[in-house]
């Protein structure tokens, strides 16, 4: 399932409008609609926050998982960035590696792993794919790494 279905399963799930579910991201109805229907991806920081609204996994949310985990926040909001350092260091990665895998520029990424620029979605699901980790843990939202598969 793709992401953008289970934003629209969950919102209606909810009984939620489009125009509260963007009030709630703080943001227009219709950019809200644009990530729904896949139009336009949805950022990090609005995703996490949709995942602690509906108080659901960012694996569930992202349709990695087909069963509703309960996001367990167990320790306050670490930012995701000092976690991709983290794993990519444990891992015994450079940053041209992962950049690699991401089809990117170090540079790029080295923007992303020290926070100056948000670190798109999808690249994100891919560093969870490729660490075997679930997306609340590479987000900070959890503690315990929690694997994939």
């Amino acid at each position: 399932m793709y992401f953008y279905q289970r934003l629209r399963d969950l919102r209606e799930d909810n009984d939620r409008s489009q125009s509260e579910i963007a009030e709630i991201l703080n943001t227009s109805r219709e950019q809200y609609s644009r990530w729904e229907s896949g139009k336009r991806e949805l950022p990090m920081h609005n995703f996490i926050a949709l995942a602690r609204y509906y108080s659901v996994s960012l694996d569930y949310l992202a349709g990695l998982v087909s069963e509703p985990r309960k996001l367990e926040c167990t320790e306050p909001y670490m930012c995701y960035y000092k976690r991709l350092r983290e794993l990519r260091k444990n891992n015994g990665k450079s940053q041209s590696e992962i950049s690699e895998i991401l089809n990117t520029l170090q540079e790029q990424y080295s923007r992303w792993e020290n926070g100056k620029r948000e670190l798109p979605m999808h690249h994100f699901i891919t560093l969870a794919r490729y660490y075997n980790v679930s997306l609340d843990y590479l987000a900070g939202l959890i503690s315990e790494p929690r694997k994939l598969r």
